[in-house]
């Protein structure tokens, strides 16, 4: 199934019968992901000065790499009192039931984050309204990750 996925910060997507790495993205240039493929869309209401940005030491280092090898975004997406809704989709992926999807994810700051991760099952598309199916939500309204944590979801 040619899918794309819509996630943030670190991803790796493996097969589990040969542990085989389809997708891994340490975002050490942001600058490059448009032309390796990914989608970057701020569907932000209204829209702010930010979109997905390049990390930032001085904020939290990153999980690997340089310290600033992460894909970042706030709450300047939207302007004051707006409605965030930033999407960052990877290049198209075929995958299978039983592929895992992975990634690394941190906030900051004293509000709480949300970061769903969404399988799209028509193809390439890059319409973030195409689906309502959310496969993994992590940083529930209401909770922050001070620290990395990798949530991970199995296709199934």
């Amino acid at each position: 199934m040619l899918s794309r996925v819509v996630f943030g910060l670190m991803l790796c997507a493996t097969t589990p019968a040969q542990a085989l790495t389809i997708l891994s993205e340490g975002f050490a240039d942001v600058s490059l992901l448009p032309g390796a493929g990914w989608v970057l869309t701020n569907n932000s209401i209204p829209s702010g000065t930010t979109g997905w940005f390049q990390g930032n030491d001085g904020v939290f280092p990153a999980q690997d790499g340089a310290t600033d090898s992460y894909v970042a975004a706030n709450f300047e997406n939207a302007d004051l009192g707006g409605n965030i809704s930033n999407w960052l989709l990877t290049p198209a992926l075929t995958l299978s039931n039983g592929d895992e999807i992975s990634l690394y994810t941190r906030a900051a700051g004293s509000f709480p984050d949300r970061l769903e991760v969404r399988l799209s099952t028509n193809g390439a598309s890059t319409d973030v309204g195409a689906t309502d199916a959310s496969e993994e939500s992590s940083g529930a309204s209401g909770r922050r990750t001070d620290s990395w944590c990798r949530p991970s979801r199995t296709r199934e």
